[in-house]
């Protein structure tokens, strides 16, 4: 190892035996043994039961990228099994959040004899206990956090009811991958690569099994160019970023836009094997995401976001919003003030507020919704990312109590962490290395390095001048974007990340500038 990398390990706090132990090869056998999953033999068991006695079963999903995804593994497994089931991904404006009363009745009167839920349940208890009590058995998936009494479901499986008491944060087609797993008795590469897409989607921690998910199902992605998702991005390879910032916000803009019940167009995308059907599809959710960006753009841009700077806890309302878009707008005020945030926006004609809320480390909403329950209608969610709804007329009174409950909470910022390096250390060499330490992602971040710039290195480009680029060699270059207006000395300290050089190809980088300090 050069010192730039032995440095860069420091950082990292990773000694050089765990350096090996995480760039080790690993391939679908080291994936997690699904029966280590508490009720995994009954749950089987009674599926089993079911294909044998040709019962009606239903896949109830939800309407984001893991829902969706948890939602196509277990439809196409039972595919595979020559078994039709059903499947419903609720509309988020039609029926809100998870199995509701309406629905229930509505597969009990279809006949249904058993109903699989993914990626909610938890907190569905009205709605399962009337199936139960109707003889319909629930086996419930999911992995939101548990905070009430759990409903009366035939079983249950969840990341946190595990037989070695090993509790990962596991997102919810991860449990659903798992089931599949053991009612084929074989791990599909097929359905691993959903379940990836879903790990980054949902930002689970990319430590443990889920690592070793993620380094396994970007291999078999990027091995099988005939897989959907490669019709969501022009990008050749795809890692974790073009997963994460690419295709899955894709994926999720169906569920935030359409209002009708399209979003279970997302589901045969993954299931279908009919190529005219798969263009079709990808086409439309290429226009669905582009109606999502432009409908963000608008409303952030109407945003004061200086006048949130003497507030501990931002409380938006903004109506005329779609509510699709308002966990996106409460994602963009926390990365620009780095406060806890919550947007509302009414629903039509009800007297109803829905909110979207997006957090940071020390101020757990879990906490805050529990606090606040007597002023909620709905609301679930985990530590830093939720959704809840309220009464009109209770709106200022929840904020009065969420500002009064914030005092005594002491929300110290996380510090930005980065490495100071030189020019001389940007190179094709050292990039291989962080690259070898990959995948990034939640609770293992990509690691940020800090670099002096000569204001007379840079460039402006762009047609209002706003971006800035330059070289430091031949096989060196830096960009920014939108930092024209940040530079105004002659060394400037400039934050980013090393990347490839796509454009160049042969051993070129780049130093993505992220922020000038």
């Amino acid at each position: 190892m050069n010192e730039f990398q032995i440095k860069l390990l420091s950082y990292l706090n990773i000694a050089e035996e765990e350096y090996l132990e995480l760039i080790k090869d690993v391939n679908i056998n080291d994936l997690e043994d699904p029966y280590n999953f508490l009720n995994m033999q009954k749950a089987v068991d009674r599926i089993n039961l079911a294909i044998n006695n040709n019962e009606k079963i239903m896949i109830y999903g939800d309407y984001d990228c893991d829902g969706i995804s948890a939602t196509a593994i277990l439809v196409k497994a039972f595919m595979y099994l020559n078994k039709k089931v059903g499947y419903y991904i609720p509309s988020r404006y039609i029926d809100g959040y998870g199995l509701n009363l309406t629905r229930a009745k509505q597969i009990k009167d279809k006949g249904y004899n058993l109903v699989i839920t993914v990626d909610n349940g938890v907190a569905a208890n009205e709605a399962i206990d009337f199936l139960t009590n109707n003889n319909i058995d629930v086996i419930l998936t999911d992995h939101h956090e548990i905070s009430r009494e759990l409903p009366y479901s035939y079983t249950i499986l969840h990341p946190s009811l595990k037989i070695n008491n090993v509790v990962d944060k596991q997102c919810g087609a991860y449990v659903s991958l798992m089931l599949s797993i053991c009612l084929l008795n074989r791990i599909d590469p097929y359905l691993v690569s959903l379940a990836t897409q879903a790990t980054i989607s949902d930002m689970m921690p990319l430590k443990g099994y889920n690592r070793i998910l993620m380094k396994v199902g970007l291999k078999i992605i990027n091995e099988h160019k005939e897989y959907p998702l490669h019709l969501l991005t022009n990008e050749i390879n795809i890692d974790e970023e073009t997963l994460g910032y690419t295709i899955c916000p894709k994926i999720n803009a169906f569920g935030r836009i359409k209002e009708d019940l399209s979003v279970n167009d997302m589901v045969r995308f993954f299931v279908t094997e009919d190529k005219l059907t798969l263009k079709k599809i990808a086409y439309e959710i290429e226009q669905v995401n582009n109606l999502r960006k432009n409908i963000l753009l608008n409303t952030v841009n109407k945003l004061d976001l200086n006048s949130y700077k003497d507030k501990k806890i931002i409380v938006e309302r903004l109506d005329k919003t779609s509510e699709g878009v308002i966990g996106l707008v409460a994602a963009k005020i926390l990365n620009e003030v780095n406060k806890p945030c919550i947007v509302f926006t009414k629903v039509n004609n009800q007297n109803i507020l829905k909110g979207s809320a997006r957090s940071i480390k020390g101020f757990s909403l879990v906490d805050a919704f529990s606090y606040l329950n007597d002023l909620l209608e709905v609301y679930g969610g985990h530590e830093e990312a939720g959704g809840l709804s309220i009464k009109e007329e209770n709106y200022n009174e929840f904020v009065n109590k969420l500002n009064e409950y914030s005092k005594d909470i002491d929300i110290v910022l996380p510090e930005e962490k980065y490495l100071m390096i030189e020019k001389e250390d940007l190179n094709y060499e050292n990039y291989l290395f962080i690259k070898s330490l990959s995948p990034f992602g939640m609770e293992y971040n990509k690691p940020k390095f800090l670099l002096n710039v000569d204001r007379n290195n840079i460039t402006f480009m762009g047609k209002d001048q706003n971006h800035i680029k330059g070289y430091f060699s031949n096989n060196v270059s830096f960009v920014g974007f939108s930092l024209a207006n940040k530079i105004n000395h002659s060394i400037n300290k400039c934050l980013g990340t090393l990347v490839y050089d796509d454009f160049k190809k042969g051993r070129n980088v780049i130093f993505r500038i992220e922020k000038i300090l």
